[in-house]
């Protein structure tokens, strides 16, 4: 099994780049593009069962942003350089959030691990 080409195109440097931006907007760097791609296929090659495509955008300061929901369980990853925060949310509440700093994709798995489980 390998990661659909289209997820890989979703996170291209094309993709990500061709969305209008205002001049104060920056793009992700092309080490931000290879950082996201990475880790969206290290993630799912670790998961066993469950995997959903996430939601890929760009951030207005240059993130990758990568986003799984499972019911009301989100998992927003940041992605910038080499590495990303990680935050798990439960429906909108803002006490009910949990952030991380990840420097590898292992650091995401348990938090992918409990959205899988909701």
């Amino acid at each position: 099994m390998s990661l659909s080409r289209q997820m890989s195109s979703r996170i291209s440097a094309r993709n990500l780049l061709k969305w209008e931006r205002t001049p104060e907007e920056v793009p992700p760097s092309s080490e931000t593009i290879e950082t996201g791609i990475r880790w969206v296929k290290q993630l799912w090659q670790a998961q066993n069962t469950w995997w959903k495509e996430p939601s890929v955008t760009a951030s207005e300061s240059g993130e990758v942003v990568l986003e799984w929901r499972q019911g009301d369980l989100r998992l927003t990853l940041y992605v910038l350089n080499r590495q990303a925060d990680a935050i798990l949310s439960r429906g909108s509440a803002l006490s009910e959030m949990e952030s991380k700093e990840c420097y590898q994709p292992s650091d995401v798995q348990a938090l992918l691990q409990e959205l899988a489980e909701a």
